[in-house]
């Protein structure tokens, strides 16, 4: 099955950004088009509906046809849910510090193993890790993250702070709860606010809290969980690995799920 994105929810939003503003998209410098939120082809008939949410994407490729028409929308979003693909994935091989922590953490959470290797999974495998919904705490990326790529400048960066601000609702985790109802999301970057939790009826369990590598909040009468802890590519820096962390995030979901 292809990958699915919400266009009832988001097309609105994309719209109103791109109104909003376009022109200063435009001007800035910034070179990519917000990213929004889809998930993979099995998420719908999952039974466990899991989504795994990043800091920002590193080179957010797929792009938009001026006018920013509906028609034109409509295929930027096509392109944004197919910019992810398992044989994506599968070709970086065991390189990739968020994608290889999705995959391993997914696989547990069905399979309750761990996989070192992920180049030799199985096609049933394969179909466990495409019930994955996958997100963004930032729609457009980080200066921090810009900057790693020499062929992008910011020239004006009031319009860039602008464009943000524009992007926030389609960034949004209540923006993910009322477009794809997820059962559990996994936050993998130690940055944002858990305002918008506690807003979305959420409550903050401080008895597993443990930074910087677990936050939960549980939403009592959804039955919705988030676990919050840092991004895959700082393991190494805070003495400790995927395996480790992988255990330890699914131990969390175990724990938190006893509090339902």
């Amino acid at each position: 099955m292809e990958n699915y994105i919400n266009k009832e929810y988001y097309l609105p939003l994309l719209e109103e950004f791109y109104k909003t503003a376009g022109e200063d998209l435009i001007t800035c410098g910034y070179d990519q088009n917000p990213f929004i939120p889809y998930v993979f082809g099995n998420y719908i008939s999952a039974n466990r509906k899991v989504f795994y949410i990043g800091q920002d994407t590193f080179y957010w490729d797929p792009k938009i046809d001026k006018p920013y028409n509906k028609e034109n929308i409509l295929k930027y979003l096509d392109k944004n849910a197919s910019a992810m693909t398992l044989e994506k994935i599968s070709s970086w091989k065991n390189k990739t510090s968020y994608w290889g922590m999705v995959v391993r953490l997914q696989l547990m959470l069905k399979t309750e193993k761990y996989y070192p290797d992920i180049t030799a999974l199985n096609d049933e495998e394969w179909g466990i890790v495409a019930e994955v919904g996958y997100g963004n705490l930032n729609s457009i990326e980080l200066p921090k993250t810009i900057i790693k790529r020499d062929e992008c400048a910011i020239k004006d960066y009031d319009a860039y702070y602008r464009i943000t601000e524009a992007a926030m609702p389609l960034q949004s985790i209540s923006g993910i709860l009322k477009a794809y109802n997820p059962d559990i999301i996994f936050i993998l970057s130690w940055s944002g606010s858990e305002d918008e939790l506690i807003k979305c009826g959420f409550k903050r369990h401080d008895n597993l809290l443990e930074p910087p590598y677990r936050d939960v909040y549980i939403n009592h009468s959804t039955k919705q969980i988030v676990v919050w802890s840092n991004h895959p590519s700082s393991y190494s820096f805070k003495s400790t690995n995927m395996e480790e962390m992988c255990l330890y995030l699914f131990e969390s979901y175990k724990k938190a799920q006893k509090l339902l």
